[in-house]
């Protein structure tokens, strides 16, 4: 009885300072792993929507893109009337390599996106009263508002058309020279798409795919024809979330450098902050769409 009275005392006694000392110290170590753990899975979790937000824009602009090229049309004579005179010219298909000087009026205060390429064709419209248009895809950067539709230092990817009140949209002199850019309308697709890219499969004498030894096809990013369709188009975007573009612009408020936008495909971390913005930031989607040559 004596015995059973003391263990009584001892367990109504509670913990000592050191017992309690040592079990705060450990729920401590506890909670401060689970808080980490937690920001952790907060981070992922908030870099897996601004992926999935540069994706689903980028899919969107792939879409629209896609749309015009299963459309498009090339090597016709068409008859129209260009202030006041008929002219007879070639329906033409012309891509633009990266970093030419821009073809067409860009207007406001844009200029093209560095490492960007465009490309330019016309399509059938299947309506009467303007049977064909112009499209004409880039990558632009806007310093200043245009009062319009697109804001100040952003960038979008820009559909180029024309209009059938003032349609200037095949190549004048009998496709000698460039487009005519005076009936250039730009209306932007996506915003943030930093990227463009177009690239074309090399064909054999024959016409058709030319297989490489791997069984692969291989592409190319020139296509010199400006009167003949090419097999495909195989198109790339790059797309950056919204916040990722708006801290970019809080760092960066002119158009973005060479040396920034090649760190988007660079596997070496970037040492630029906005080199760092683009590579943790930026979504690459690409597809191929084969374009109807007959």
């Amino acid at each position: 009885m004596k015995h059973s009275r003391s263990h009584l005392v001892r367990f109504l006694r509670g913990f000592s300072l050191l017992e309690l000392l040592v079990a705060m110290a450990i729920l401590s170590m506890l909670m401060t792993m689970m808080f980490s753990l937690l920001g952790g899975t907060i981070s992922l979790w908030e870099l897996g929507n601004k992926r999935i937000e540069a994706a689903q824009t980028a899919r969107v602009g792939l879409n629209i893109i896609a749309n015009d090229l299963r459309r498009a049309i090339s090597d016709q004579q068409i008859s129209y009337t260009a202030s006041g005179n008929a002219t007879t010219n070639v329906i033409p298909f012309w891509a633009v390599q990266t970093n030419a000087p821009t073809k067409i009026d860009l207007g406001g205060d844009a200029t093209i996106a560095v490492g960007s390429q465009q490309l330019f064709g016309v399509l059938a419209t299947g309506k009467t009263n303007q049977p064909f248009e112009e499209f004409g895809y880039l990558c632009a950067h806007l310093r200043s508002d245009d009062g319009t539709n697109m804001a100040s230092n952003k960038y979008y990817l820009v559909r180029k058309s024309s209009t059938a009140a003032n349609a200037n949209f095949y190549l004048r002199d009998n496709a000698t020279t460039e487009f005519a850019d005076k009936s250039d309308a730009l209306v932007p697709i996506i915003e943030n798409c930093v990227k463009l890219e177009f690239s074309y499969p090399l064909t054999n004498a024959s016409g058709g795919l030319a297989v490489n030894s791997s069984g692969g096809i291989d592409f190319t990013s020139d296509w010199n024809s400006k009167t003949n369709l090419p097999p495909g188009v195989l198109v790339s975007v790059w797309v950056v979330d919204s916040r990722t573009a708006d801290k970019i612009a809080a760092i960066n408020s002119a158009a973005l450098s060479q040396t920034q936008i090649d760190s988007i495909t660079n596997a070496v971390p970037s040492t630029d902050a906005v080199g760092r913005l683009l590579q943790r930031g930026s979504v690459r989607m690409r597809r191929f769409i084969p374009l109807n040559t007959r």
